[in-house]
């Protein structure tokens, strides 16, 4: 199975934010390793920086929509099961898709470490060396729903080289809509955990790197 990888399209609409505002600190999900320290290995103590995640063994982590890692716990829930928990708000087990921006939102708050509205390229740099530092081994992808190679780049829709909250509530309505492929307004977890089981045993590469078709036979037009 291929899937191609995701391109950013149109710009989200403008939000204004309140400057100035106080904004107290933003804690990551249960089960996340965002702000989690860091281990010799650079991975929260988990995988090995620069060897392809789940090499030999089973998946390390879940790679949330928003790109916010949630690593395999010894004795507790899957890392899938961790993160739809925590976004599903009112525990119904379905997650709306209010629910699915809220859960962008308090990444992008996270990921937002000064609070001027916009994921800058500094802080895309501490996501890439402190909070997902297996991004570098190029297949994070699989480890999500959506063959997506860099989550947070990927909702650049101007390409400035920062992200903002704009940017990344659309990024959040698009891969919403891709993953509510019956188009009923919501989630559920069987749902995303059959998607994930595809996704860890799916070929993911970039457009660009499919080999060219062979040339036609001697001879044909």
């Amino acid at each position: 199975m291929r899937l191609a990888v995701l391109v950013p399209s149109m710009l989200g609409l403008i939000l204004l934010a309140a400057p100035g505002a106080a904004q107290a600190p933003v804690q990551p999900a249960p089960g996340s390793s965002a702000g989690m320290p860091r281990g010799p290995d650079g991975a929260g103590g988990r995988g090995r920086h620069g060897r392809p995640p789940g090499h030999g063994g089973a998946p390390p982590f879940f790679l949330s929509p928003a790109g916010e890692p949630f690593r395999t716990m010894p004795g507790g829930p899957s890392p899938l099961a961790a993160w739809f928990a925590g976004a599903d708000a009112n525990h119904d087990g379905v997650l709306t898709f209010a629910e699915f921006q809220a859960d962008f939102r308090r990444f992008f708050a996270i990921l937002d470490a000064n609070h001027d509205g916009e994921i800058a390229p500094d802080e895309v740099n501490r996501y890439e060396t402190e909070i997902l530092p297996e991004i570098s081994s190029g297949v994070v992808a699989r480890f999500g729903l959506i063959p997506i190679l860099h989550p947070i780049m990927a909702a650049d829709d101007d390409l400035n080289r920062g992200v903002s909250l704009a940017e990344f509530d659309h990024a959040a309505r698009s891969r919403f809509n891709i993953l509510d492929e019956q188009h009923v307004g919501r989630l559920t977890l069987a749902q995303l955990e059959a998607r994930r089981t595809l996704m860890l045993g799916a070929r993911i590469e970039e457009p660009e790197n499919r080999p060219p078709p062979p040339p036609p036979p001697d001879g044909s037009d």
